[in-house]
């Protein structure tokens, strides 16, 4: 794999996490309220 695919691959997978984690943090949010 070269170092650009290895980059975009963090790219996307960083992305995702942090999505995931807006999202729990929204279920959370909306559970408590």
């Amino acid at each position: 794999m070269s170092q650009a695919a290895v980059c975009s691959v963090g790219v996307v997978f960083s992305v995702w996490l942090c999505n995931w984690r807006l999202m729990t943090g929204c279920i959370v949010l909306v559970t408590k309220s």
